[in-house]
């Protein structure tokens, strides 16, 4: 829109200037001219022609100016790529084996040291897998053997409240976020303390950038200090270096959500990818820049800005409204993989998971169960009822409950089939921690 809205500029001038050329050539004809007459009218022709193309071009730059401004609060900008998901491909059940390169199933050990309630995070970081379950951190190897566990919670200096995010650093050592008490602390691989910091706001999550930087996601927070969603936090000098998107004050009353993902890391370079739950573009982050990448259209059916300016008294207020529309919602993850982009949301109450092909066509693959045919015999994966952790490699980790998978194999499999399961599984007792299922899609 804006290039076309210069060339109309660029048009208006070239115009106006070629119709001054034009009247001061006939205006030199004008002084051999017997006819002043016709002369006059030409004149008077050429001047009606030239304030016209004035008019045409101030009216472009006006024009241009407009859509500039509106361009800084709109997500779907000119200059932002559209990705568009249709359901002409929508399945309701799709086969694992159809939609991934690799799928691993590792049961995690149980024993006195390590019964695991509900898991609230996952992170893969070299040869080892870091989960907590918002008390204690438990490290174990790829293969699920526990290695470690740390459990500082108290109220203790050295202890934390309650685990709500965490990061792994590449030297090993743990930052944890309590957010109950506003603190960040940084722990070595052994789990002493080696730094404290005292936050000013309520931080959801945290991403660490490098050894030196880390993301701070306060969401629709307005607490202390704060006015913006993101921040960028000196982990040296404990402040603040950059902040970004504002908060409207109008979604602070009510917008409250809690993902499990906000970043994902590009295919090709190292540059981050910043996505929201009730936010239909993608960021990405290059350069010490937070700049909108994609636009996400969802069939047509996302919720329109307009719907967020209404009033609600809360959070469950506003889910109440939403239920009585057919529009999708929900950024609960995004991934730029190799050949495609992997993007989850949610509509009419359920999860969908879109496989988005990066050719021409921009073919979707829609779906919202999986069928995993090769570890668990045809276990069904409801997207709905389960949490899913982006890796920073594009892997999605899926958490799975072994009692009911065993329930499954019990119902509808024969002996051999049942036995190959519960070996899978490792299955003890209906008291054993959760399986991860570690899948790459293609």
């Amino acid at each position: 829109m804006k290039k076309k809205i210069l060339k109309v500029a660029l048009v208006a001038i070239f115009a106006f200037f070629a119709g001054l050329l034009i009247q001061l050539f006939f205006s030199c004809v004008g002084k051999g001219s017997s006819n002043r007459a016709d002369l006059l009218i030409m004149k008077k022709k050429i001047l009606k022609v030239a304030l016209v193309a004035i008019f045409a071009f101030f009216a472009g730059l006006l024009i241009q100016l407009f859509f500039s401004c509106v361009g800084k609060g709109s997500s779907n900008r000119a200059d932002v790529n559209v990705i568009s998901i249709e359901n002409n491909n929508l399945k309701s059940k799709v086969y694992l084996s159809e939609v991934s390169s690799s799928v691993k199933c590792i049961p995690l050990e149980t024993n006195d040291d390590a019964l695991i309630n509900q898991i609230s995070k996952v992170i893969s970081k070299g040869n080892s897998l870091y989960i907590t379950d918002g008390m204690a951190l438990y490290k174990f190897n790829e293969t699920g053997t526990l290695l470690k566990k740390i459990k500082n919670n108290g109220s203790g200096p050295d202890e934390y409240i309650n685990i709500s995010d965490f990061q792994i650093g590449a030297d090993g050592s743990i930052w944890i976020l309590s957010r109950s008490n506003k603190q960040l602390y940084k722990y070595s691989s052994e789990g002493l303390l080696l730094k404290k910091i005292s936050l000013d706001y309520w931080v959801s999550n945290i991403y660490l950038i490098n050894p030196l930087s880390m993301f701070l996601y306060v969401g629709n927070e307005i607490d202390g200090s704060n006015s913006c969603q993101l921040k960028i936090l000196n982990l040296e000098n404990e402040k603040v270096s950059n902040e970004f998107l504002p908060i409207d004050s109008k979604k602070a009353k009510y917008l409250h959500v809690k993902s499990d993902n906000h970043f994902a890391h590009s295919c090709k370079d190292n540059d981050l990818y910043f996505f929201q739950m009730f936010n239909d573009t993608i960021y990405r982050f290059s350069a010490g820049q937070l700049l909108p990448a994609y636009f996400i259209d969802i069939n047509g059916n996302n919720i329109p800005e307009s719907f967020f300016l209404a009033e609600y008294k809360n959070i469950m207020d506003f889910f109440q409204s939403l239920s009585k529309y057919s529009y999708a919602y929900g950024t609960s993850l995004f991934s730029d993989n190799k050949n495609s982009y992997l993007y989850s949301y949610y509509y009419k109450g359920e999860c969908y998971m879109a496989i988005i092909s990066k050719k021409a066509q921009q073919k979707t693959l829609l779906f919202k169960e999986l069928i995993e045919d090769v570890c668990l015999s045809g276990y069904l994966v409801n997207l709905t009822e389960l949490g899913m952790f982006l890796q920073d490699n594009g892997d999605l980790i899926i958490p799975l409950n072994p009692s009911e998978i065993m329930e499954y194999a019990n119902a509808h499999l024969e002996k051999p089939m049942r036995e190959k399961v519960k070996q899978q599984l490792k299955y003890i007792d209906e008291d054993q921690n959760p399986i991860l299922l570690r899948v790459r899609m293609k």
